[in-house]
């Protein structure tokens, strides 16, 4: 049984040049986990385009059979990025047709994060995980794109059955189409994680927000940084049961994954502890 068990998509990320690097929520999410030297799996899909074994070492992998794998091109000017996507993985559920896409063993795991990245989390498995700390990035679910393949913000509005079974839901600012939608999330959700960038966090428990300031990085590359913070922020609560330090531990993480090209500097815990001591935040 997995200590953290992460759903969705690996992503075939293009560089110029025609080279590429494996992202999305999974890929972060997992070797953070490995990094931590926690049991570690995914359930994923992809295509034979795709070279994820070697980058995943000693991580558990669920794949389903694909034609392709989800691909995508992240064009930064500063900090705001644009997206286009040529090609989706099969969708993730629990069975489809006669295929178990998540071994039972695994759905008793301490945590599980739903990270989608193109909308390919289905519905049932919100309801999948009775005893795990249910944690959901639902950026995914808030991406749509038209024919060129250019990626465009949509409202994510699930029912309040749905939400309820999210114990956490971690999104960046820049996922939100509307306040009313965030009111709607922490009305519903017992914990709201919403990230800043290089203004931190802030965690609303039942309603009642409390802000995290980020710590003071070099920042190189800033995908990432919010797939770490979940997968940071809901391993540390669930080993300490303290929300204070879950976020201070997860904004350390997340400044660290941004000090490197994609996954090089997904940290460890010795990292991460050695910047929570610190308290270098950043300065607004």
């Amino acid at each position: 049984m997995p200590d953290l068990l992460v759903v969705g998509h690996v992503s075939k990320d293009l560089h110029e040049g025609g080279t590429y690097s494996l992202g999305g929520t999974a890929t972060y999410a997992g070797l953070l986990g490995a990094r931590l030297d926690l049991r570690t799996a995914i359930v994923t899909s992809y295509g034979p385009d795709l070279d994820a074994l070697p980058a995943l070492d000693g991580i558990s992998i669920a794949s389903k059979t694909s034609p392709t794998s989800t691909t995508f091109r992240n064009l930064y000017s500063g900090a705001v990025r644009t997206q286009i996507i040529s090609g989706v993985a099969a969708p993730l559920t629990i069975v489809d047709v006669t295929i178990v896409d998540v071994p039972e063993e695994w759905r008793e795991s301490r945590v599980v994060l739903l990270g989608p990245v193109a909308g390919e989390i289905t519905n049932d498995l919100f309801h999948a995980f009775g005893t795990s700390l249910l944690g959901v990035t639902p950026q995914g679910m808030m991406r749509a794109w038209n024919e060129a393949g250019e990626v465009h913000a949509v409202p994510w509005e699930p029912d309040e059955n749905l939400l309820r079974q999210v114990d956490v839901l971690v999104l960046s600012e820049d996922d939100l189409s509307t306040h009313d939608a965030l009111e709607r999330y922490i009305r519903t959700v017992h914990i709201v994680a919403l990230t800043h960038e290089a203004r931190g966090a802030t965690v609303y428990i039942d309603g009642k927000p409390r802000t995290f300031p980020a710590y003071a990085c070099a920042p190189v590359e800033p995908t990432g940084a919010g797939d770490t913070f979940a997968a940071a922020f809901l391993v540390e609560l669930e080993a300490t049961n303290d929300i204070e330090r879950a976020a201070y531990f997860a904004n350390s993480a997340a400044s660290l994954v941004i000090e490197g090209a994609g996954t090089s500097t997904v940290p460890t815990r010795a990292q991460i502890e050695q910047r929570v001591g610190t308290r270098q935040f950043l300065t607004q």
